[in-house]
C-alpha cells in the first residue's frame, strides 16, 4: 500500500512474474490527487501492475448545523472532549463530499481509469489511433464524436460508428474533417469522446466513457509583442505626479499608482472603478491538506509574507509616444531578493503587467506559487475564460480539464471543500475576463498563459494556522472578487497525507523567474 512510482517499476523489475494491485494508494484528503495519471502512465505500461484501490470513497464528515442555521460538516474533534483523542480530518479522504456530490478530482480519476485511448496521427488531416483496453468487449457498442474547435467556438462536429476494434486492439479511423487549421493565428484543438450507443443498466445511452484533446497548432498560442501592445488605440497617454500619486491619463480613464507602495491603487474606466486593488506580489497559496502532511507551513514559511515585506527602492515613470512606462523596483529587506514590476499604459487604458524575481540565494523553499492577487469590485460575478476547465485543476491534475471556452459565476467557482484551503484553480489560460450585468469588466490576457482563480473569499480567509478545527462555517462571504493572476502555482500531491511531498517535476523552485499579463478594460458599449 501507498508505494510511489519508482517503487512500483522497481517491484516490477525485481518479480517479473507476480502482480501487484495496491489496497491503498493515492490518498484522497481534501484538495488532492495529484499526478495520478502518471501512477497510470505506468501502470498502463507494465502488465504486472493491475492497479490499485484510492483511499477513500467518501468523505466520512457528519451533517450538523450551527445556532443561526448553517449547515457543514463535522468530523474529529467537533464531538469530542479536549483530552479525549481524535484524529481530527483525517476520516476526510473521499472522492465524494459525505453528501455524494464529487470532488473535482473525481474528473481526473475517470480519465486515468478509462478503457479507450487515442494517439494523433502526426502530419495526418483528421486521422487517429483508437486504442482499446477493454480485456474482453470490442468497441462495436461505441459512437466516436469528435469536433474541430477554433479558439473554443466549434468549427465542425461528427459521430462515427466505432469500428469494430477487439479487445486490447487498436485501428486507425479517419474522422472525415473537411476543415482545418484555416488560420495559423489562432489555436485549434480537436476533440474526440467515446459514448454509449444504446442503454445498459445503469449506463444511459449517450453516456461518456472515454474522452481527449488534441492540439492542433500548439505554437498559436504566443507572448504579447510591447511594440504591438503600444500601438493599441489612437488617443493620447500622459501622466501626472504628485507627492503621493503618479496618475496615468488615457481618453477613457485614468490609473493610479501610489508613490509609497509602487502599487496599482485606483483603475477607473468610463467613470467605473474596475479594480478595488491592484496587483500585489503573491508567493503562498491558502494550505491544503497535503501541506500540513509535508510540513510546507514550516518549510516554505518564508514565503507566506514575502510579498507584503518587499520593500520599494524606486518608482521611475517614463513618458514615450504612444504609452507611459512605470517600473517599480524592490528589494526584501531581510534577504536582499529583487522584485520588478514594470506598467506598460497604453492610451486604451490597457496595463501590460511584466514581472521579475530574483532571489538572493539558491537554497530557499520551494515557492507555492508566484503570481499577483487582485481584487474586483462588487458585482464582477460574470466569468468567462479560455483555458482548462471546467472543473477545477492544477499543474499535477489537469489532464481531464480540456482547453476550452468556459463561462460561470465567481460562487460557482467556489470549492466547499470540508477543512477551508486552496481551491478553484484553473490552468493553461490564454485570458479571462470579470464583468457585472452592464458589460463593464476587466480581461485579463496572458503572455502566453496563465492560471488563476477568482473567489468571493480572500486567500487570507481560506488559509489556516492548524491542519484540524477549520469549517466551511468560519467563512464570511465578500461581495467583491478575489483574484489570483499567476505564472504558476505548485501542484497539490497526493502520494500520501503524512509526509510525501508534491513531485519534483510540479514544484516551483526559487530561482530567477518572470511572467506578463494584460489587464484590459471591459466598456458597455
Amino acid at each position: 500500500m501507498y508505494m510511489r512510482i519508482p517503487d512500483m517499476v522497481k517491484y516490477v523489475e525485481n518479480h517479473p512474474n507476480k502482480p501487484l494491485i495496491q489496497c491503498e494508494y493515492v490518498h484522497a484528503m481534501g484538495n488532492s490527487n495529484g499526478n495520478f495519471m502518471d501512477y497510470w502512465d505506468v501502470i498502463e505500461k507494465y502488465d504486472q501492475l493491475q492497479g490499485g484501490f484510492i483511499w477513500d470513497w467518501v468523505d466520512q464528515g457528519i451533517a450538523q448545523q450551527t445556532d443561526d442555521g448553517t449547515k457543514y460538516w463535522a468530523y474529529g474533534g467537533d464531538f469530542e472532549p479536549e483530552d479525549v483523542h481524535n484524529d481530527g480530518s483525517f476520516c476526510l479522504n473521499g472522492m465524494v463530499f459525505p453528501d455524494r456530490t464529487i470532488h473535482p478530482s473525481i474528473f481526473e480519476m475517470k480519465r486515468a481509469y478509462q478503457y479507450v485511448d487515442f494517439e494523433a496521427v502526426p502530419y495526418s488531416h483528421g486521422v487517429v489511433k483508437v486504442i482499446n483496453r477493454h480485456d474482453f468487449i470490442s468497441l462495436k457498442g461505441f459512437d466516436l464524436k469528435w469536433e474541430l474547435m477554433e479558439e473554443g467556438r466549434l468549427v465542425e462536429s461528427g459521430v462515427i460508428e466505432s469500428p469494430e476494434v477487439g479487445p486490447a486492439g487498436s485501428a486507425y479511423i479517419d474522422l472525415g474533417l473537411s476543415g482545418g487549421v484555416e488560420d495559423p493565428s489562432k489555436e485549434y484543438f480537436l476533440n474526440l469522446t467515446v459514448l454509449t450507443r444504446e442503454a445498459a443498466p445503469m449506463v444511459p445511452a449517450g453516456h461518456e466513457v472515454a474522452g481527449d484533446q488534441f492540439a492542433m497548432n500548439p505554437g498559436a498560442a504566443k507572448s504579447i509583442c510591447t511594440e504591438a501592445f503600444a500601438k493599441n488605440g489612437t488617443g493620447e497617454v500622459s501622466v501626472v505626479e504628485t507627492k503621493t500619486l503618479i496618475t496615468v491619463q488615457v481618453p477613457a480613464g485614468e490609473i493610479h499608482f501610489d508613490r509609497a507602495t509602487g502599487q496599482m491603487t485606483s483603475y477607473v474606466m468610463n467613470g467605473v472603478q474596475l479594480l478595488s486593488e491592484g496587483p500585489t506580489p503573491n508567493f503562498w497559496r491558502a494550505l491544503i491538506e497535503n501541506d500540513f502532511g509535508n510540513r510546507l507551513d514550516s518549510r516554505s514559511a518564508m514565503w507566506k509574507t514575502f510579498g507584503k515585506e518587499l520593500t520599494l527602492q524606486t518608482l521611475v515613470p517614463a513618458q514615450l509616444d504612444s504609452m507611459v512606462v512605470l517600473v517599480a523596483e524592490y528589494i526584501h529587506p531581510d534577504n536582499s531578493s529583487n522584485y520588478k514590476v514594470a506598467y506598460h499604459c497604453n492610451s486604451v487604458g490597457e496595463v501590460l503587467v511584466s514581472v521579475e524575481f530574483t532571489p538572493s540565494a539558491d537554497n530557499f523553499p520551494g515557492v507555492p506559487r508566484f503570481g499577483m492577487s487582485m481584487v474586483a469590485p462588487k458585482g464582477f460575478e460574470k466569468l468567462e475564460y479560455f483555458g482548462r476547465g471546467p472543473h477545477e485543476n492544477y499543474i499535477d491534475r489537469k489532464h481531464s480539464a480540456h482547453v476550452g471556452l468556459y463561462s460561470s459565476s465567481v460562487d460557482e467557482q467556489y470549492v466547499p471543500y470540508i477543512t477551508t484551503g486552496e481551491n478553484g484553480n484553473k490552468t493553461d489560460v490564454r485570458w479571462l475576463t470579470l464583468s457585472d450585468g452592464n458589460g463593464n469588466g476587466i480581461r485579463i490576457t496572458g503572455s502566453p498563459t496563465i492560471d488563476f482563480s477568482a473567489l468571493h473569499f480572500s486567500q487570507d480567509q481560506l488559509d489556516r494556522e492548524e491542519r484540524d478545527g477549520a469549517h466551511t462555517f468560519d467563512l464570511e462571504r465578500s461581495e467583491q472578487v478575489f483574484l489570483n493572476v499567476d505564472w504558476k502555482q505548485m501542484g497539490v500531491g497526493g502520494d500520501n497525507s503524512w509526509g510525501a511531498r508534491t513531485h519534483a517535476e510540479y514544484l516551483i523552485r526559487a530561482e530567477p523567474m518572470k511572467y506578463s499579463y494584460v489587464i484590459s478594460p471591459l466598456f458597455n458599449e
